[in-house]
């Protein structure tokens, strides 16, 4: 039973296990086990080719200017660079002569290669009453592509994991070897993954967040991962 445990959680498979319900064993009576404990790491470059931009938006207007604004803006990112922009923040307060302050963020992942003017492109927009401004760009990558570098190392490991228990089992006639406990780590911090127990089950655990500094356009990911590995004595 714990072997094919083993066997699907290591491949990502679902298994279906019919089983009558067993009585609470005193922990006295658990059967012994031999133990290995190791560590195993995994490395990765995540590369990307685009930019998180945004664009600070400063205005002030009368009442009639605020009917256009949006699509003012709107108009006037596409002419930065055509991609998906997203208003992320939009304030708006009355000055004291009777206009109206409005303060825009818009964001877009941009290729790189149409970064090299873009901060230009952004002054050139503004005018007496409306200040276009780049206010961050990021080369982290995106979240998509940190979750596929992320899969690609656990499964080399789940596979290291799995050539290890087949050369025990060779080693040791009939050992059985299975995976009693791992646990993963990303660049030294906690990350989402299957912390996986024989006892316990998988217990997914949330992403600690990760700082990517601004400029770099490759990012390199090492996984570790605490394994032990078990085998029940007769």
């Amino acid at each position: 039973m714990r072997k094919l445990l083993s066997v699907c959680m290591l491949l990502g498979a679902t298994c279906a296990v019919n089983a009558a319900p067993q009585p609470v064993v005193p922990v006295a009576d658990y059967p012994k086990q031999n133990t290995i404990t190791y560590q195993l790491s995994a490395e990765q470059w995540v590369n990307t080719n685009t930019a998180k931009v945004d664009v600070m938006v400063n205005a002030s207007l009368d009442q009639t200017g605020m009917q256009d604004l949006q699509k003012k803006i709107e108009h006037s990112l596409a002419s930065i660079a055509k991609v998906d922009w997203r208003i992320v923040q939009f304030n708006r307060s009355e000055s004291q002569s009777g206009l109206e302050s409005v303060n825009v963020l818009a964001e877009a992942r941009i290729p790189a290669v149409q970064i090299t003017d873009i901060r230009q492109k952004a002054e050139d927009l503004s005018k007496p009453g409306i200040k276009y401004q780049i206010a961050d760009i990021s080369y982290a990558p995106t979240l998509a592509e940190m979750q596929k570098a992320e899969t690609n190392l656990r499964n080399q490991i789940y596979q290291q994991v799995s050539d290890e228990i087949n050369s025990l089992d060779k080693t040791y006639n009939n050992g059985d070897f299975y995976v009693s406990h791992i646990e993963f780590s990303l660049n030294g911090a906690p990350m989402p993954r299957a912390k996986y127990d024989a006892a316990g089950g998988v217990n997914m655990m949330v992403r600690a967040p990760m700082a990517a500094s601004p400029g770099n356009v490759s990012q390199k990911l090492v996984m570790n991962a605490e394994v032990v590995l078990a085998s029940t004595v007769e």
